[in-house]
């Protein structure tokens, strides 16, 4: 049964690796001109952040990730049910040292973080996370995690596009467009159903203490299918 949600999962992904450029802006904000008032700053000081050459850059706190790391958060009106992309163009300006350090823009509810698009240092490595995740195993034996392949992807500290699609009480992490304007799928994930609020939101966490690392987000858009 859950191979062949797998399956028709996959299949949905699919479908969704084209950006529809006529679906209405729900929300969108370039920093060029500064911060748009929508955005809530949590647990940040006013050094932490600043507007930049038409960014947002962001310290890298030295904060293990929680639900409750420091962050920068929009609430918007739309549902697990809703069809909705968010995009956000991420830049490593300073290079990641510590194991988990990572960056990027996470799905959130009332109650904290609940789905991320991240590049992240794991094993030494700057990766894409979480990562994609394959059904390897044999029929009848999907409840078994060890039946199941996870494959990271090599990141760059460069700009690139993270998405978070969410849809019919599923969330999807994406990166992209290639060369095709098409987006690579990696992590999907059921989601709350019966949130009282949702947004996204951006934050770095994880750099050694003392650090000076900084990162850069640009270009965040979002956008819902019939709104």
């Amino acid at each position: 049964m859950l191979a062949k949600l797998i399956s028709l999962l996959t299949i949905s992904l699919l479908s969704l690796a084209v950006t529809h450029a006529d679906e209405p802006v729900l929300f969108e904000d370039n920093f060029n001109s500064g911060m748009s008032e929508q955005w809530q700053i949590v647990g940040l000081s006013s050094d932490d952040y600043r507007i930049k050459d038409g960014g947002l850059e962001f310290r890298v706190q030295s904060h293990t990730y929680t639900r409750e790391s420091p962050m920068i958060k929009v609430i918007l009106p739309f549902t697990s049910s809703s069809s909705v992309i968010a995009s956000v163009d991420v830049e490593i300006l300073d290079k990641f040292t510590a194991s988990d350090e990572m960056v990027g823009m996470f799905l959130i509810d009332e109650s904290g973080r609940e789905f991320r698009a991240t590049k992240a240092r794991i094993d030494r490595k700057l990766l894409f996370a979480p990562p994609a995740v394959n059904f390897i195993g044999e029929t009848g034996h999907e409840d078994d995690l060890s039946n199941y392949a996870y494959t990271y992807h090599p990141a760059s500290e460069k700009s690139e596009t993270l998405r978070i699609i969410v849809r019919s009480h599923y969330a999807y992490f994406q990166v992209g467009p290639n060369d095709n304007g098409k987006y690579q799928n990696f992590f999907s994930s059921a989601i709350r159903k019966n949130s009282k609020e949702r947004g996204f939101c951006l934050c770095a966490t994880g750099a050694p203490e003392g650090a000076e690392h900084w990162v850069r987000f640009d270009n965040f858009r979002v956008t819902q299918k019939g709104k």
